[in-house]
């Protein structure tokens, strides 16, 4: 078996790793964690790039007095928020699986 932090070849079963010391269990659990945090992050950057283009699209069109591109640009932001969260929640629904049966 192979450390996760620092590469050294421990014994297969060992709680924790001799060289440096580091719980492996605790590790690999952080590690996913992180994993799903990456993920969250990504989707959540997502919605906010959508808002702001959607925004910037609906005040031009307004300014332009083309005002039902502006209500549509608008309303058109709804279900592709409502997708991603889906798209959110599916994800980690399935992280917390794999978690349960890598036990």
């Amino acid at each position: 078996m192979v450390c996760p932090n620092c590469k050294k070849v421990i014994p297969d079963g060992s709680e924790r790793c001799p060289e440096c010391l580091v719980n492996i269990e605790a590790f690999n659990r952080e590690a996913k964690l992180y994993g799903t945090e990456k993920r969250s992050k990504f989707i959540t950057t997502a919605i906010t790039i959508m808002i702001v283009f959607s925004l910037i699209l609906a005040v031009i069109c307004f300014i332009a007095k083309i005002y039902l591109l502006g209500v549509i640009a608008l309303f058109a932001l709804a279900p592709e928020i409502f997708i991603l969260k889906i798209a959110e929640t599916i994800i980690d629904l399935l992280q917390e699986i794999s978690q349960k049966m890598d036990r």
